[in-house]
């Protein structure tokens, strides 16, 4: 019997899943609430922090997830993810099992016949997978990331114990808006009456922000007023990090992901557990407990470094024009504390719907060689267009290849540091071929 058939001919749960892809994105709250009331809100007996944001918003995840851990049982709701399905859904630091998702798609599926509602898309079955997973599992607290935006996005139904927008920038504009006004009042969707907000937003996006916030009688934490990170990177090359909150400081950690963007993420993350111990959602940590919760956290694809037959390689997410703004700073960074002088072979694969061009007018500049590619996904843009964009860019050599692992093949050849960016998909099947190699 194949795998995409139970042993009664019925159609899998994760094959169900996979199925729901063909509705792409579609905002809204109703198909997920008339669900969940189906399967009596798991959601109500858990307990969030929600986490909104343009970008960094799954560092600051990350981030939280480490610091809980010191002392709670956490849940942890991520998108996208690698490997799968199940690296999206974590209970203290394991990830679902094949048997429990397939348990649980299969429910959802279940209660969607019954509640006789819209077919649900696909991250809108993987957000209440994940509630049924973590009620299931006892998870004390939820660290919550949204998928797109935030008024609409299918986690927004929850009512969080604190809420966190990282920052705004132009991302999803199909569907958010074309001003960083309109992006920033989809994200300030989140924010509910009364509950804690905390944000590293700028400039409109602030005021937006604050708006909100005032309208439903919330406090607002500001990074830079409120509290703030300043960090540092050694003539090791080690980033170097101090926080300074409302109720204590940390001083001259070590931050694990690279970058002084994570700076900022870490100082958020920091600020969201400040708020909720205040408000004793979670245990109060010693010192030594968020030393080590910041400096053991872990996040693949974010400015990730690895080495293949002693050749450095970055594998970085970024995806939007502020993403490629932040990489390109840390790639600079990076290469002057290792003296990486000849330049980068960019291997590159972005999605149709991603600002190709803008992106690229930050990264290029630092390439030798341009590998276009693109990741195994309906939304990818073809190499070709990727190419026909970069030559109007750079005079170094572009060249097309047909798949991501090909194209880490061919950079591996030019025998200097390599950087994968463009979309997490393409990272991630730049980590497979990597780790299979």
């Amino acid at each position: 019997m194949g795998q995409e058939m139970t042993a009664m001919g019925e159609q899998s749960g994760v094959t169900w899943l996979h199925s729901l892809q063909r509705f792409g994105i579609k905002p809204g709250l109703d198909r997920t609430l008339q669900v969940l009331e189906r399967l009596h809100h798991p959601e109500r007996v858990l307990r969030f922090l929600h986490i909104a944001g343009t970008n960094g918003k799954g560092s600051v995840c990350a981030y939280l997830t480490s610091l809980m851990n010191q002392t709670a049982r956490v849940g942890t709701f991520t998108s996208p993810a690698f490997d799968g399905y199940r690296a999206r859904f974590e209970v203290a630091g394991e990830q679902i099992t094949e048997h429990a998702l397939e348990q649980f798609a299969n429910q959802v599926r279940l209660a969607q016949q019954s509640a006789g509602s819209e077919p649900l898309t696909e991250f809108e079955a993987l957000t209440i997978i994940a509630l049924l997973f973590f009620r299931q599992q006892g998870a004390q607290v939820v660290v919550w990331e949204t998928g797109l935006g935030g008024r609409y996005d299918s986690t927004n139904i929850v009512l969080p114990e604190v809420t966190a927008i990282t920052n705004v920038s132009y991302d999803h504009i199909d569907i958010l808006g074309p001003t960083l006004r309109n992006i920033a009042t989809d994200k300030a969707g989140i924010v509910k009456p009364g509950i804690p907000m905390v944000t590293a937003a700028q400039d409109i996006s602030l005021r937006v922000i604050e708006d909100a916030v005032n309208a439903q009688g919330c406090s607002l934490w500001v990074k830079g007023k409120d509290f703030d990170g300043v960090g540092w990177i050694t003539n090791q090359g080690e980033q170097i990090f101090t926080y300074r909150g409302h109720n204590f400081d940390l001083v001259g950690l070590t931050l694990p992901l690279f970058g002084l963007h994570q700076v900022e993420n870490a100082a958020v993350a920091l600020a969201v557990y400040e708020v909720a111990c205040q408000d004793k959602t979670v245990p109060p940590l010693t010192s030594l407990q968020l030393r080590s919760g910041v400096e053991l956290t872990r996040w693949p694809g974010r400015f990730e470094r690895l080495s293949l037959g002693g050749v450095p390689i970055v594998l970085d997410g970024a995806h939007n024009e502020e993403g490629a703004r932040r990489l390109a700073q840390s790639l600079v960074d990076y290469g002057h504390h290792w003296n990486f002088h000849t330049g980068w072979v960019m291997v590159l694969g972005i999605l149709h719907d991603k600002r190709a061009l803008e992106m690229m007018r930050f990264v290029l500049p630092l390439a030798k060689v341009v590998l276009c590619t693109a990741p195994a996904v309906d939304r990818a843009e073809v190499p070709e267009v990727l190419a026909a964009q970069a030559r109007l860019l750079t005079s170094v050599p572009v060249r097309i290849v047909s798949g991501v692992a090909e194209a880490i093949d061919e950079a591996l050849d030019y025998r200097s540091p390599v950087c994968c960016w463009g979309s997490l998909y393409t990272v991630n099947e730049a980590r497979q071929a990597i780790y299979q190699s």
